[in-house]
């Protein structure tokens, strides 16, 4: 997945919503991003970033067709997809 394709999914959420990420059937919060030339690194950690944080964190970035990839102990793990769930306010990047 794109880092475009993410924003275009998540452009209708709530900006306090918390994102997670699934790493071996375990959902973690999505702690920390990281941008290089031509990734988009995400990583767990403690307390998850909202949609709001995220945004403003990428918000000067102008090449956003960069892939979004997890960052699990120095292994790579491309993002596939995403799972919103409105009830709990969370959304989780598979």
């Amino acid at each position: 997945m794109k880092l475009t394709n993410l924003l275009q999914l998540i452009n209708n959420l709530n900006q306090n919503i918390d994102f997670f990420i699934r790493i071996n059937d375990t959902r973690l919060p999505l702690s920390k991003i990281t941008i290089t030339n031509t990734e988009c690194l995400i990583y767990p950690g403690k307390k998850a970033l909202t949609k709001a944080q995220i945004l403003s964190l990428i918000k000067n970035l102008h090449h956003k067709g960069i892939s979004l990839k997890i960052v699990d102990k120095e292994k790579r793990i491309p993002i596939y997809g995403i799972q919103i769930n409105l009830e709990k306010s969370i959304v989780t990047l598979v």
